[in-house]
């Protein structure tokens, strides 16, 4: 029983500490104005890179709300970086006829016999060397931004004096539970990036909705010292700005601004993406607030899932515990994806939240073990580590 009552009071530590980060998450929210959309006194000049490797399912679609911005036309160009797709990707890049796109082609500045694991941060390299203007955003090209996107972004980013700004990205069209699920994960994550930022315990971000200044990019050396990593060309980045540039890195807070993207409909897709995510977290996480943050979620999923399994020893202590950790972990996320939802519209995801609950404690505890150990993935047709 002596290792029980250990086990119980690691359990409620962490259960407290899990309730504070949640709460103190809603709190640097709570404080965060809400962006404008408006634009700022002066026009900044623009460039939207737009990386993308076999997306002619998608690229009707992202191109055109790119190009159809409530912005200047005179004031923004589109890039968009192909990076070797075996699909119509190009064809369909350059159907668009529009004087404010521009098509890339990543083979046309690689060496042949180059050695590279990270074609996207090489896409988005390139894309920065040959931009027009000084003012960077990305997006992801199977995205669909809103008309006022780049006006929300550069307008925020201007009138604050910022270096770097992020977005919100959600999810839309969900079809299925596990659609709808990463939907509710996607907006809850979006709350969690905020209040991070904010605060300065940990740096997130998504490069679906990313802006930074030319200036600061060259200061911290752009992607160099991540190449080896495939993903997390968006936090790695952001990390290091935040680094040398503290408290300009901020969070747009603007429900009409939020980019959407398709959520995964397999299971296979949804677990190659949380597991390509998961293997930056652990080089990308930035200082103890993001590592006691990522451990205090992982260590109480597990206890949540493990402690059950106890009663065949301890009996009724265990479901006593057992409810004490869950119900700690249910009310604090339901505050925080009832605050989340309520902001960004979409309060249907919530039900039935018991479900919701359910995935969200295995998806954290299978995918964070996976990720610990899981160095190798597939990402559209690459090998990759």
């Amino acid at each position: 029983m002596l290792a029980f009552w250990a086990y119980s009071i690691f359990g409620l530590l962490l259960s407290i500490a899990y309730v504070l980060l949640i709460r103190r998450s809603l709190q640097a929210w709570e404080a965060l104005p809400t962006a404008t959309t408006a634009l700022s006194s002066t026009v900044p000049q623009v460039s939207v890179l737009v990386p993308g490797r076999n997306e002619a399912d998608h690229l009707p679609e992202s191109l055109a709300a790119l190009l159809e911005q409530d912005y200047p036309a005179d004031s923004y160009e589109v890039i968009f970086i192909d990076d070797h797709s075996t699909d119509d990707s190009l064809a369909v890049a350059r159907h668009f006829d529009d004087p404010k796109l521009r098509i890339i082609e990543l083979k046309d500045y690689l060496q042949p016999d180059a050695a590279i694991k990270a074609y996207k941060k090489k896409a988005l390299q390139l894309g920065v060397q040959l931009a027009q203007h000084d003012l960077i955003l990305t997006t992801d090209a199977d995205c669909r931004v809103p008309p006022s996107w780049i006006r929300a972004m550069a307008g925020t980013l201007e009138r604050q004096g910022w270096e770097a700004i992020t977005g919100p990205v959600l999810g839309w069209r969900q079809h299925n539970t596990l659609q709808q699920f990463q939907s509710l994960d996607f907006a809850g994550m979006m709350l969690m990036t905020a209040a991070g930022l904010s605060h300065g315990q940990f740096t997130l971000g998504n490069g679906a909705s990313l802006g930074f200044r030319r200036a600061a990019y060259e200061a911290v050396g752009g992607y160099q010292g991540n190449e080896q990593h495939a993903s997390g060309d968006d936090v790695f980045l952001l990390r290091k700005i935040a680094t040398h540039f503290p408290g300009q890195v901020g969070f747009l807070k603007n429900a009409n601004a939020a980019v959407r993207t398709d959520m995964k409909p397999s299971w296979r897709g949804f677990l190659s993406q949380r597991l390509r995510w998961g293997t930056k977290n652990s080089h990308a996480a930035s200082g103890w607030g993001a590592t006691l943050a990522l451990g205090v979620v992982f260590l109480l999923s597990w206890m949540i899932l493990l402690t059950p399994l106890l009663t065949l020893w301890v009996g009724v202590p265990a479901l006593v515990l057992f409810a004490v950790l869950l119900g700690a972990k249910m009310v604090s996320d339901r505050l925080l994806l009832g605050e989340a939802t309520h902001f960004f519209q979409c309060r249907h995801l919530l039900h039935p939240f018991w479900l919701m609950e359910g995935m969200h404690t295995l998806y954290i505890a299978g995918v964070g073990l996976l990720s610990l150990v899981v160095r190798k993935y597939e990402w559209k047709g690459r090998r990759v580590e």
